[in-house]
């Protein structure tokens, strides 16, 4: 490894734990300004965008600790929970600013916090400090369990309270007709940007390998030459 990697390396190390417990912070405030909204006059757990943020928060909070600790390779486990974290957090920005915000007289700055910064956020960090060429197709199942798991609790919840946090799950108009309508094309979208995400993952571990291989490559071929040069005694 050269010097140049060397340095990238230690600042990765430095910006990276940096860079997620700023989410850390980020994803405290605007959950508990939701918890503390006088207006609010249901539970915020019911919300997709406040179980997703919460997530996301718990996830770079562990990261960051392991980080700090000089673990660096995820584990299985982690890297399921890393692409379910980090595609809930991409849709919870696009249901928001696609179907939601244009029908709202404005937007307070928590709430952009919770669906624009962070899943913005959470893309940079995935995309600048994560091990590429993890993710696989295979995956993309396990990270819609999620969605499905809460669209159902809260169609099950609706029965008892007669709520539903948003207005595309709202049975009592929609029909569960127009609900199922609303969730495949959700669920599409899901599967869509979960594909895309990895695709994009491969590619950057194949540029991270083929990098790799090329710089060793190098090194042995400068060695060799030095080998080469080294006058017999």
């Amino acid at each position: 490894m050269n010097d140049a990697d060397t340095s990238r390396r230690d600042r990765v190390r430095v910006v990276s734990p940096a860079f997620k417990a700023a989410m850390v912070g980020l994803v405290a405030y605007g959950v508990t300004d939701s918890f503390t909204d006088p207006l609010k006059l249901v539970n915020p757990l019911r919300y997709f965008t406040i179980q997703s943020s919460i997530a996301l928060g718990l996830l770079m909070l562990y990261l960051c600790v392991l980080e700090l600790r000089g673990v660096r390779v995820p584990s299985r486990l982690e890297t399921l929970l890393r692409g379910c974290v980090l595609l809930a957090s991409s849709v919870t920005g696009i249901v928001f600013h696609v179907l939601l915000a244009p029908e709202l007289p404005r937007v307070e700055f928590p709430s952009h916090v919770l669906h624009t910064i962070l899943p913005i956020a959470a893309v940079l960090e995935w995309l600048l400090f994560e091990r590429k060429g993890v993710f696989r197709y295979r995956h993309i199942a396990v990270w819609l369990a999620y969605p499905l798991a809460y669209l159902s609790a809260n169609l099950v919840a609706a029965l008892f309270d007669g709520f539903y946090p948003y207005g595309f799950m709202d049975a009592a108009q929609l029909g569960y007709g127009g609900v199922g309508l609303y969730t495949l094309v959700l669920i599409a979208v899901f599967a869509a940007l979960g594909a895309a995400y990895v695709a994009v993952d491969r590619l950057l571990g194949r540029r991270r390998d083929v990098g790799r291989s090329t710089r060793e490559g190098s090194g042995s071929a400068a060695e060799g030459s030095v080998l080469r040069a080294r006058p017999k005694i």
